[in-house]
């Protein structure tokens, strides 16, 4: 027999609820309900309520995901800080509270500690990535060996280093996507947000921004990553603006147009 488990929190029945209180009023004249219909409409209010997503309760659980990482829990993988991500920017998507609320709720500072800690293993991973496409670093132990026994052991301890090898390039990519994901979201909340464009340029969010981009490699996603989140803490905020060009970022947009990527 097939799986027939009903679901926890069946639908509110609102077709029903509307045809319950059309019979009971038909629009003509003040009708005061009585004790139980009222208690019923109460009841069918705040059953339709408990089913409704509390963005804020969402939001903060997931930002508690990228503090354990931040603080150490070696518990959790790219994987788990993606999947947080993605919670966190349909959040802000759905609802336009919760990019105003961004400084208020601490995702700031979150946001800029995670791209401090993941920056350097987003910038390893095209240094990984290009190495293993280029075969260094593997099968050094191929050529052939008087003693087979000893050849076969020494070959499977170089596939297992192989093997270690491209998973940690993969961690690495996936730290690069994490990065990637929390510019993202930092360019939707900051664009038009005067208080979150404060918040971050009084955590020193702009100098880490300048950071990425310039040591990001060439022609990457992740220096066009970077370039839009830093134009959108820009747009309309002066101190920004200054302090970029006072740290040298004409010389950074310069070089960034000579780039081939046309982004």
């Amino acid at each position: 027999m097939g799986d027939e488990r009903q679901p926890s929190n069946p639908p509110v029945n609102w077709p029903g609820l509307y045809r319950w209180s059309m019979e009971y009023h038909d629009g003509t004249k003040p009708h005061g309900l009585s004790k139980e219909d009222r208690t019923f409409l109460q009841n069918a209010i705040k059953e339709a309520m408990s089913h409704q997503e509390n963005p804020t309760k969402v939001f903060t659980s997931q930002l508690a995901i990228l503090q354990r990482f931040i603080q150490g829990d070696t518990s959790l993988t790219p994987c788990n800080l993606l999947g947080a991500l993605g919670i966190i920017q349909r959040l802000v998507d759905d609802h336009a509270e919760m990019a105003r609320d961004f400084e208020k709720l601490g995702a700031i500072k979150v946001f800029l500690q995670l791209l401090s800690v993941c920056c350097s293993e987003a910038m390893a991973a095209h240094q990984d990535s290009s190495r293993l496409a280029r075969g260094e670093g593997r099968g050094e132990i191929r050529q052939s060996h008087p003693d087979a026994a000893n050849h076969m052991r020494r070959r499977t301890e170089s596939e297992r280093e192989e093997e270690k090898e491209e998973e940690e390039v993969v961690d690495s990519a996936r730290g690069e996507k994490v990065v990637k994901m929390a510019l993202s979201i930092l360019s939707l909340v900051v664009a038009n947000n005067p208080k979150v464009q404060e918040a971050l340029y009084q955590e020193n969010g702009l100098g880490l921004l300048m950071n990425i981009l310039r040591e990001s490699p060439p022609d990457s996603s992740l220096r066009v990553k970077a370039l839009a989140a830093l134009a959108c803490q820009m747009r309309h905020h002066r101190p920004s603006e200054i302090s970029f060009v006072n740290a040298g970022g004409l010389a950074v947009l310069v070089h960034a147009m000579q780039s081939h990527n046309i982004k």
